[in-house]
């Protein structure tokens, strides 16, 4: 990033707003000046600046206590990108009959940072219920899609994204020991599936698969998950099975033709 900010095209002003609305999510909606700051890394001031011209463009909001959060531009543009992402496009028919065949929540995610950004997700009624939608983001340490796209990454570059995050035990199954989430996302590659059994939240089993394309890198992944104790049509063993031949159907479809499932490591 150091490089790219010394480029003379590089505008530090825009990059400051951006990192402003950045810092907002589904778990901090609102966000005070001092928090925006500590997020950033910004001083007061310039946060300020940023979030006076945000508010001005109606990309932030105030309430009553002097609280920011997101305003309905950025909601809208942001829901317009999703709807019209191709990828979502090309997966959301397919995702949607394997929901309605298994009676599971099925989800479609790519990587945000250490988050997971949802593209699709189909929620049954039959499961315990979240109210996620698409735009949603959830931690990657603890959630089997997050731990599928962990898992491109690079060994060093995984060890300094772990070694930035806040391992929250969400419940009592979370794992929150960096070395131990290591070698959980390192298994996790080996055999090219995620699992995460009531590590969040809890009673809640998921399991996920990559997406590849024809360059053989993982572009996305996904998942269904369930309550625990509910198996619906059916077994955990069998909804795996079944989410292995969808992840391999879409990945044909973006072109790739070698082994599945497979987790291939970033060239980047």
């Amino acid at each position: 990033m150091a490089s790219q900010e010394a480029h003379p095209l590089f505008i530090k002003s825009l990059a400051r707003g951006l990192s402003v609305l950045e810092a907002f999510s589904a778990r901090r909606p609102r966000l005070t000046l001092t928090e925006l700051a500590e997020a950033t890394g910004l001083n007061l001031a310039a946060v300020q600046r940023c979030t006076h011209t945000l508010q001005a463009l109606g990309y932030l909001q105030r309430g009553e206590h002097k609280e920011f959060s997101l305003g309905i531009r950025v909601l809208s543009l942001g829901y317009s990108c999703l709807q019209g992402s191709e990828l979502r496009k090309m997966a959301e028919e397919h995702l949607q009959r394997f929901a309605e065949q298994t009676e599971a929540t099925v989800s479609l995610s790519v990587l945000d940072g250490n988050n997971v950004l949802l593209l699709y997700r189909n929620e049954m009624q039959s499961v315990f219920k979240l109210n996620l939608q698409p735009g949603s983001k959830l931690p990657t340490y603890c959630t089997s899609m997050g731990k599928v796209l962990l898992a491109t990454l690079p060994d060093a570059e995984l060890k300094r994204r772990i070694g930035r995050m806040r391992l929250q035990p969400i419940t009592p199954y979370t794992i929150t020991d960096p070395d131990q989430l290591f070698k959980e996302v390192l298994a996790v590659r080996e055999r090219g599936v995620g699992e995460s059994d009531q590590e969040a939240p809890l009673a809640l089993y998921s399991v996920a698969v990559p997406l590849l394309d024809q360059s053989q890198q993982v572009v996305a992944a996904v998942n269904v998950s369930l309550a625990v104790g509910e198996d619906g049509k059916q077994s955990k063993r069998q909804l795996q099975q079944g989410l292995v031949e969808q992840g391999r159907h879409l990945s044909s479809l973006l072109g790739y033709e070698g082994p599945y499932p497979r987790i291939t490591v970033s060239s980047e």
